[in-house]
């Protein structure tokens, strides 16, 4: 199965700084090993360390939390992509949109899969916070994303 290859130089802007390139280069590191590569082991070792705080209420907080939720998706869905279309980066913030598909066969039929955005902030190298909001496509997609809808697994608010 052909892995998607995130392409950060298709994306820059040309008005972010080296500190704006530089935080969304370290976002998209992390996104590629854990959305596309499916490289959890990778993630625990490199990330570990990180206060990584989880808005999203259906993941414990942790990067072992979503490691245990990307696992858990990928195990259903094993070709489960995520093409990231747009960096936004402001400040210590950096969103990607992205439209993640959980088949291989979708990845470029803009009718299926999901359309999400994330936001990380980004302070001294480290992934500190993480907030989504996800819009499914097609119906398949939309009951996918609605599985865990209202179980709370941390106690953060999504603001």
């Amino acid at each position: 199965m052909e892995v998607n290859k995130i392409e950060i130089n298709k994306l820059k802007k040309a008005s972010w700084s080296e500190q704006d390139v530089a935080k969304a280069e370290f976002v998209i590191a992390f996104v590629q090993k854990i959305m596309n590569d499916h490289d959890f082991d990778y993630i625990r070792e490199k990330y570990a360390e990180h206060r990584y705080k989880q808005h999203n209420r259906t993941m414990t907080d942790g990067i072992s939390g979503v490691v245990e939720a990307m696992s858990h998706i990928c195990e259903r869905f094993p070709e489960f992509s995520y093409d990231v279309r747009h960096i936004y980066v402001d400040g210590d913030y950096v969103t990607l949109q992205s439209h993640v598909t959980l088949f291989a066969v979708d990845r470029a039929n803009h009718q299926k899969g999901l359309n999400i955005y994330d936001t990380w902030k980004v302070v001294d190298e480290q992934i500190v916070e993480h907030w989504d909001s996800v819009e499914g496509i097609d119906e398949a997609a939309v009951q996918s994303a609605q599985r865990n809808v209202g179980v709370v697994r941390n106690e953060n608010t999504p603001f």
